[in-house]
């Protein structure tokens, strides 16, 4: 049998078997799918209850761009009730495949179907889209990426432990206290404020003069003590608030490390890197996690709890975890702000259910976009928030996660845990930091 032949027999076989896959997909029920103007969006349409496509589209891909998701889109009006809409749905893949018969054996493509229900006669079911929407993913700057890389690559070179030596702090409490200055004030207004001042009270009970004196006595000593600390010798750095942590929190028990990669978050992602190549024992008990948004995909496909872009990592080798983050990197850089941690962390906790707790590596900068999913996460959760600005600061997300999970938030002084019944103006120490609680957020004093 020709080489060819057999070749094409098994491309056709893995088409066929992903098309039976997705004629079984459940629909996703809408009144109407969305639409918005995009370069990064191809919409495909087909003629109503057909499997053709409309004439004089242009099937090819602009700038070689990566496909991020595929959806059929078709409407749940039937002309009449013996009408076979998976047999329909069938047809209009092979149709698909006869364009780009390439995307049914690509992995990081995600396929969804659409039943738009909004229609209730013929004429108004026409005049919705059906066929194919195809979503590009935007093609990222190499330069940027390549930045990220060379940052990661001079944190793991640079960063080594060492012992830091923290002196004694005195908390100092401020008295103040009024003494009497031996001179009386007038009554009138004016002749106080031309400073006449008198040597008795006299018949009209004069008050006394006195002045303010500021006393400071100590409120409370912190020992100082010796602390492990990482050492970095190069100039891409200015804090390891990361590494530090991680370093003074010996992770007992079986943990899952769960990662933003997206954006700005490269320098922390090293220390990350750095920490477990530093300390080879901490991956024996530690599963990893690296989420980046939706790998790159445009933000009106994304939907909560599955946005996607979660890379987990099974084996122990320092190679391949270092594989593993920067292809989470460069497959997608998060698009807009909010980031979809809840749904990493229950991804996490559905493939290692065997895992005590999670540690969040967030961004400060990065609101969480899918809190409404916070209920299912049965595990207690610990935060490391990375901060930009290095004003130790803890926004309300990650207040309310560590609050609800009863985990805490992992700073380089210590674990600050967080009562559920916290009020405006309470604070909680953390060694020689104190946080201040207003409005849901934590601040450090």
């Amino acid at each position: 049998m020709p080489l060819l032949f057999v070749q094409k027999a098994v491309a056709q076989s893995s088409i066929d078997a992903k098309i039976t896959s997705l004629i079984k997909t459940k629909p996703i029920r809408v009144d109407q799918h969305p639409f918005a103007k995009d370069t990064n969006i191809l919409y495909w349409p087909m003629y109503f209850s057909s499997s053709y496509f409309q004439d004089s589209l242009n099937f090819n891909i602009p700038n070689k761009q990566e496909i991020a998701s595929v959806h059929l889109v078709y409407t749940r009006f039937r002309q009449v009730d013996t009408f076979n809409q998976p047999r329909l749905n069938e047809k209009r893949f092979y149709r698909l495949a006869e364009k780009h018969p390439e995307w049914y054996k690509n992995k990081d493509i995600t396929w969804r179907v659409f039943e738009q229900t909004k229609a209730k006669t013929e004429k108004r079911a026409k005049k919705m889209f059906h066929g194919f929407i195809v979503f590009l993913k935007p093609n990222k700057d190499p330069e940027f990426v390549d930045r990220e890389f060379e940052t990661l690559d001079d944190i793991l070179l640079n960063i080594s432990d060492t012992m830091e030596t923290v002196p004694d702090k005195t908390i100092w409490r401020v008295k103040r206290k009024y003494i009497e200055t031996g001179r009386y004030l007038p009554w009138r207004k004016d002749l106080l404020d031309k400073g006449v001042r008198y040597t008795s009270a006299g018949i009209w009970f004069r008050r006394p003069e006195t002045r303010m004196e500021v006393d400071s006595i100590p409120r409370l000593t912190i020992p100082g003590y010796q602390k492990s600390s990482g050492k970095y010798k190069g100039k891409k750095l200015q804090r390891l608030d990361v590494y530090n942590s991680l370093l003074r929190y010996p992770l007992k028990g079986k943990w899952a490390i769960v990662s933003d990669v997206t954006g700005s978050m490269s320098p922390f992602t090293g220390q990350i890197l750095a920490f477990i190549k530093n300390h080879p024992f901490s991956r024996d008990s530690t599963q990893f996690s690296f989420f980046n948004d939706g790998n790159g995909a445009p933000e009106l496909i994304k939907r909560i709890g599955i946005s996607g872009g979660v890379y987990t990592c099974e084996v122990n080798s320092f190679e391949v975890l270092n594989k593993t983050v920067r292809k989470a990197m460069k497959a997608g850089d998060g698009g807009d702000l909010p980031e979809n941690n809840i749904e990493a962390v229950l991804r996490t906790i559905k493939k290692w259910p065997q895992i005590d707790t999670v540690l969040m590596i967030a961004d400060e900068l990065a609101p969480v976009k899918d809190m409404v999913l916070l209920k299912y996460v049965k595990k207690p959760v610990m935060i490391i928030v990375c901060s930009h600005f290095g004003n130790g600061n803890i926004p309300k997300d990650y207040v309310k996660i560590a609050q609800f999970t009863k985990g805490g938030i992992l700073t380089p002084s210590g674990m600050i845990r967080i009562p559920k019944n916290m009020r405006n103006g309470n604070f909680i120490d953390c060694r020689e930091h104190r946080y201040t609680y207003r409005d849901g957020v934590l601040y450090q004093n």
